[in-house]
């Protein structure tokens, strides 16, 4: 579990916010792409022109923000984006977000593969007592 803007997230949920959404809940920029994850918004948001920037962003609705907040689910930079009116601002809020949450998600997937290792040694470990053991009574047996 780690602490990302005051709010504890576990693995689990940051592979969740990563993850690619249903594709009825694809977001639909203006002019062209369709965007299925927060990877591929920030990726989108960082080429983006101002013109469709701005068609989704205005005084009255800030598209990004609802579909994070609403499909993606992720509140924290669901907030972020709702004050973000600067296409710039926008990209690099969703661009450390990413980055925070693969963080988090390679740190799960590390200590997945340490613990599995420590296991392994562990039963390997008692495995060769219990073989070696077995070797010292069968031969004494036998002398």
């Amino acid at each position: 579990m780690v602490n990302i803007a005051n709010k504890k997230i576990l693995s689990e949920e940051a592979e969740a916010i990563l993850s690619d959404v249903h594709p009825h809940h694809h977001f639909k920029i203006h002019m062209g792409a369709t965007v299925k994850n927060l990877e591929e918004l920030a990726d989108v948001l960082e080429v983006m022109d101002e013109e469709t920037f701005k068609h989704h962003v205005t005084k009255e609705k800030n598209d990004f923000h609802n579909w994070v907040r609403d499909i993606i689910t992720d509140t924290e930079l669901a907030k972020k984006l709702l004050n973000s009116k600067k296409r710039k601002a926008a990209s690099e809020h969703v661009r450390k977000r990413v980055e925070e949450l693969m963080k988090l998600r390679q740190g799960k997937t590390l200590r997945g593969i340490s613990h599995l290792m420590t296991n392994e040694f562990f039963l390997g470990m008692m495995l060769g007592i219990l073989i070696g053991l077995f070797i010292a009574m069968f031969t004494s047996f036998i002398a």
